[in-house]
């Protein structure tokens, strides 16, 4: 645990609905405040109408404010735009028992290039926070910011380089709108990878580890879990290890429990679970494995298949001075059943006694 100013204590976070209960309900509540929400998908599944009606939707709640959207694919979608206005009118007529019009609460602006979209950012945030031209922007859709890299970038390692720095730039500008003004920033974005002559997938951290150590103490929570995501992904076990013991000196993150929980999980699920027991003894002096970490590591002997290991963790885990949790039993359970089950039913009862 952390301890906390309670005289400092952050903002309530707000929501604002996508006008779908089940969006809604897989998002936690919809479009929350104060932090970025991107929604990644391939071309031509709906990101766009999604945008669109997010701006109607967000009338529906308590913002009370304007939206901003930054454009890439040109041109507008006036038309469809408007169909989603008349339709939102119609169904919510005690909105709009006057002339108002909910296109009157949306800014739009087209862009043309990254550097032009960080200009807009950084200006975005003098006009937010200057009272004489204070702008009452509570919701900012970008769609999209890859297809603006993808058109001004090459594929390869040293445009790979910029494109990494210039993004987390521009990331850095939009999570302190949306922290400092209460701002709902949504990121549409393509999925594009950068492919090699042989069809398969590049993966250039060292890319990314330059631009890590060029913006230290920049980069937050979910960057650092997503290079680890993508490391471990990619088989780079040991520069995933690597990452974590060095983050504080190279990078500038803060070494955490909760940031060894999710390097462990990782590496359980992608059957690292070796690597994984190695890196929680090493820190053993600095972080005390809880309950989530011991469970994880069992059930990472258990998914690779390896029964003794998992029994010798828990003997381990017993001796230590506490036992495994439910989870834990539950997960050795569950495989001795399916391994007796496929070799020889009648000796379940021998093996789990033992």
């Amino acid at each position: 645990m952390k301890p906390q100013n309670l005289l400092i204590r952050p903002p309530p976070t707000q929501f604002c609905t996508l006008g779908y209960l089940i969006l809604d309900a897989f998002l936690g509540g919809g479009i929350p405040t104060n932090s970025i929400t991107e929604l990644v998908s391939k071309s031509g599944c709906g990101k766009t109408q999604l945008s669109l009606q997010l701006f109607t939707s967000q009338l529906l709640t308590t913002l009370n404010g304007s939206s901003l959207y930054l454009y890439s694919g040109f041109p507008f979608p006036y038309r469809r735009f408007a169909q989603l206005v008349k339709s939102f009118q119609s169904t919510h007529l005690n909105l709009f028992q006057s002339a108002r019009d909910p296109r009157d609460h949306v800014f739009t602006r087209e862009v043309h290039d990254v550097r032009q979209l960080f200009d807009i950012i950084s200006h975005l945030s003098l006009c937010l926070e200057n009272k004489e031209t204070k702008l009452d922007v509570k919701m900012i859709v970008i769609d999209s910011i890859a297809t603006l890299f993808r058109s001004e970038f090459e594929n390869n390692a040293s445009d790979l380089k910029k494109r990494c720095d210039l993004f987390l730039r521009i990331s850095v500008c939009l999570e302190g709108i949306a922290k400092r003004f209460g701002v709902a920033v949504v990121v549409m974005e393509h999925v594009v990878d950068l492919m090699d002559d042989e069809g398969q997938v590049v993966h250039d951290f060292k890319a990314a580890h330059e631009v890590l150590v060029k913006h230290k103490g920049l980069a937050g929570e979910k960057y650092f879990e997503k290079v680890m995501e993508r490391l471990v992904r990619a088989r780079r076990v040991n520069m995933a290890v690597r990452l974590f013991k060095k983050m504080e000196i190279e990078y500038g993150f803060v070494m955490s429990l909760d940031k060894l929980k999710f390097v462990v999980e990782m590496l359980c699920e992608h059957g690292y679970v070796s690597s994984a027991e190695k890196l929680v003894k090493s820190v053993a002096n600095e972080f005390f494995s809880n309950e989530f970490i011991c469970n994880g590591l069992v059930k990472g002997w258990c998914v690779d298949g390896k029964l003794d290991e998992a029994r010798r963790l828990s003997q381990e885990i017993y001796r230590g001075g506490f036992e495994i949790g439910v989870v834990g039993y539950n997960t050795i359970l569950d495989y001795v059943c399916r391994l007796c089950r496929k070799k020889d039913p009648f000796r379940m009862e021998f093996v789990l006694e033992n």
